[in-house]
């Protein structure tokens, strides 16, 4: 269609001849407002981190308007008709010529994860007979890891453990706070444990649930080699901390105090042997039983000398003859040698003495 036409109109007489010089009318076809803004897109999605600053162009969207375009027909108002979710305070602000839209608020920390933001594009300048069309524009706000985690206390304990507690225990539940979105790797926390446990006495294991941290006990306690136990932890993200600092707040502290518990004594040996001559008097030392017992005091005595041949020392373990032995009467003799703890008679080991006479 032409937007203009031009018509030339002629006076004749009847017989042809002309009448008047010819005449020329300019005819101009006014544009109806029949076409609507058009989006270039349906639907939008952009990305924007929670430390944005205000005033941040997100971003700017296009319509097209087939109509003239020296008329208000294509003079294009923006709005954001809705924001899903709602909040107290517009969070977002479109530019009503240019479609830029920009973030309004001063922050976006503890804002919603997505946002949808619904738009309209209204011709004749956004007058209410204007046609309009609209968009959806879906915002995700990215969380950054700009909260160190932090324990609530920064010292545990102190955790009363037996030297006979069975490996696998568990001590106690570490547990380090964190601000971010929950689930991500600026919220996930690495225990870890910096000193106090060189010998690898403890492990953790995280619980990545829950964020929390399991002490666990994975070697042996042994009270006559360390009695306590100091482990300085630490919290930290797996991810980059952004922004921030690891303060004292991400360390603490884990004490454990190793309880004694009275042991058995201990033979060296299940089975000793010895060999005497029977021309030996009495009162020889045979042999000398030494067990272990880094508790407590022993006591030795003798079970299953049915003849009475020997004695033993009940503090020192000397085993001694008490008289004159005859081979011919026994060649070999058998005993039991036994340690007893001196605090807790049920607290006993023994070992067979076989005495070899020649």
């Amino acid at each position: 269609e032409r937007p203009e036409f031009q018509i030339k109109v002629f006076a004749e007489r009847p017989d042809g001849r002309v009448m008047a010089e010819p005449l020329e009318l300019l005819v101009m076809v006014g544009d109806k407002n029949d076409n609507k803004p058009i989006f270039s897109q349906t639907e939008y999605h952009v990305v924007i981190t929670e430390h944005a600053t205000q005033g941040t162009e997100i971003i700017k969207v296009q319509t097209t308007d087939a109509d003239d375009p020296n008329t208000e027909h294509v003079n294009i108002s923006y709005k954001i008709v809705s924001q899903t979710p709602e909040s107290p305070e517009p969070l977002f602000q479109v530019n009503q010529k240019s479609g830029a839209i920009i973030l309004e608020a001063e922050s976006l920390e503890k804002a919603a994860s997505q946002y949808t933001l619904k738009l309209t594009a209204v011709d004749l300048g956004g007058k209410e007979e204007g046609l309009s069309s609209s968009c959806t524009i879906i915002v995700d706000v990215v969380d950054e890891n700009n909260k160190p985690p932090v324990f609530s206390i920064n010292k545990f304990g102190p955790f009363h453990i037996p030297e006979d507690a069975k490996v696998g225990l568990l001590v106690t539940t570490i547990t380090a706070s964190d601000e971010d979105k929950p689930s991500t790797d600026g919220w996930f926390v690495d225990y870890t444990i910096g000193s106090g446990n060189e010998e690898e006495t403890f492990r953790l294991l995280t619980d990545r649930q829950t964020n929390e941290a399991s002490l666990i006990l994975q070697k042996t306690l042994d009270y006559e080699h360390v009695q306590e136990y100091v482990l300085v932890l630490s919290a930290r993200n797996v991810e980059a901390l952004v922004g921030g600092v690891y303060g004292p707040e991400s360390t603490a502290t884990v004490s454990i105090q190793v309880e004694n518990v009275n042991e058995m004594p201990i033979l060296p040996k299940s089975h000793y042997e010895v060999t005497v001559s029977e021309e030996e008097q009495a009162g020889q030392i045979l042999l000398k039983i030494q067990a272990i017992d880094p508790d407590s005091t022993i006591r030795y005595s003798l079970k299953g000398d049915t003849k009475n041949y020997f004695t033993i020392d009940e503090d020192t373990g000397e085993i001694k003859t008490v008289q004159v032995l005859d081979r011919e009467e026994d060649s070999t003799y058998t005993m039991e040698v036994v340690a007893e703890d001196r605090e807790n008679a049920s607290l006993l080991s023994s070992a067979v003495v076989t005495v070899h006479i020649q």
